[in-house]
């Protein structure tokens, strides 16, 4: 009994682990595709624990108009973003 619970957590443990140093962009490729055209997510650096990016407003396409090729749309708002978790903030 005492082997099983001692193997549970240890599994419990590194699971955690594997989730904590997950890098962020991984999250962002799952949440970009919700955010898409319009809100963009750039420059992401960091893991799920602590990172930090940069969240771009792009202006919508006008009807009836093509852009150029090569040229990208200027965002019309860019909004730091930085993120920490700190557990000894809940006690």
């Amino acid at each position: 009994m005492r082997r099983g619970v001692l193997i549970a957590v240890g599994l419990a443990a590194l699971l955690i682990a594997g989730l904590v140093f997950l890098p962020a962009t991984v999250i962002v490729n799952l949440i970009d595709e919700r955010l898409a055209p319009r809100v963009v997510l750039q420059a992401v650096d960091g893991t799920i624990w602590s990172g930090h990016a940069t969240v771009a407003i792009m202006p919508l396409p006008a009807s009836g108009t093509t852009s150029r090729r090569g040229t990208a749309p200027r965002a019309l708002l860019q909004v730091p973003l930085e993120w920490s978790f700190a557990p000894s903030s809940l006690l």
